[in-house]
């Protein structure tokens, strides 16, 4: 389960017990996964997860197993587009290790997720400087292709929301679009989002349709 609050309250979480005497390559992929996290992971406060690290910033493992860290002042706040490819990136990479059954960390390291997506003119020119050749050569296409599709979607706060009634036959959402202010009511018969949370939105003329929650909700931009 997600620890925090809407996961809670929203979600619908399930737990699956996988042993190794039942099923010995889901274990092991699993115990690789894991230990992918263990390795690659590093400790954040929650008000600390949508900047990118600067490469100055140095972690290392002492004897004892615990992290010495060389602290920098400088470090960069994702944009929200930048958190919209940062996602999809993400979800790509976990359908990715899936298919390819090897490690999430194995495809692309957060790290290297940050790169791309902050990355100026994006090509295969590019990768080749943010990523291993061996990377580029397997998952290059994959890559620029999913930073392509979040073109499509549209970004914004939900500033109202208003369920069907005798008026209109379709639930509601208004919504104020980040890049020009404008704010606007859209039908749905998607899941009504929580007002006044930054979301990421695939929008069709007056629908609004399929859609994902950006991280940090609207406060690093003008109310």
């Amino acid at each position: 389960m997600n620890l925090y609050d809407y996961s809670q309250v929203n979600n619908v979480e399930m737990g699956i017990l996988i042993t190794k005497k039942d099923d010995e390559e889901a274990y092991k992929t699993l115990i690789e996964e894991i230990n992918n996290i263990k390795v690659n992971g590093v400790r954040k406060k929650f008000d600390s997860l949508n900047v990118v690290e600067d490469p100055a910033k140095v972690v290392s493992v002492v004897g004892n197993g615990k992290e010495s860290e060389k602290q920098v002042s400088n470090t960069t706040v994702l944009t929200s587009e930048q958190k919209l490819k940062f996602q999809i990136l993400k979800e790509w990479r976990l359908n990715k290790s899936r298919y390819e059954r090897t490690g999430a960390f194995s495809i692309l390291s957060d790290d290297e997720i940050k790169s791309i997506v902050t990355a100026n003119k994006l090509d295969f020119t590019k990768l080749y400087e943010i990523l291993p050749k061996r990377k580029v050569i397997s998952f290059g296409k994959e890559i620029l292709d999913n930073i392509d599709y979040t073109s499509g979607f549209t970004i914004g706060k939900v500033v109202g929301v208003w369920y069907q009634d005798n008026s209109n036959s379709y639930d509601r959402v208004k919504l104020r679009i980040l890049k020009t202010g404008e704010e606007k009511w859209f039908d749905t018969t998607y899941e009504l989002p929580t007002k006044d949370r930054l979301v990421a939105v695939k929008i069709n003329k007056n629908w609004f349709n399929d859609y994902l929650y950006l991280d940090d909700y609207w406060k690093n931009f003008s109310q």
